[in-house]
């Protein structure tokens, strides 16, 4: 997976808790690759449309916890 992608999620799990109004919300940030991409600058939109139940929370949370990354990618696979 890559360093953005990971990044990316990373940000994503990190916002999971804020419950607010659904109003659409944009984030944009820039990234510094590492490894194979050190020196590099990635940049991340995200758009967020509305957040996640306090359950879709916690099952997200419990697929990082048990599978890392991959288990939380399977995970929002899942919820569309």
């Amino acid at each position: 997976m890559g360093s953005a992608r990971r990044l990316g999620i990373i940000i994503f799990v990190a916002l999971l808790p804020l419950m607010c109004a659904a109003q659409t919300e944009y984030i944009t940030a820039t990234a510094v690759g590492q490894g194979m991409g050190i020196g590099s600058n990635f940049q991340i939109q995200i758009t967020i449309k509305d957040y996640s139940t306090p359950e879709e929370t916690q099952t997200l949370q419990d697929a990082l916890k048990s599978n890392g990354t991959e288990g939380l990618s399977n995970a929002l696979k899942r919820m569309k």
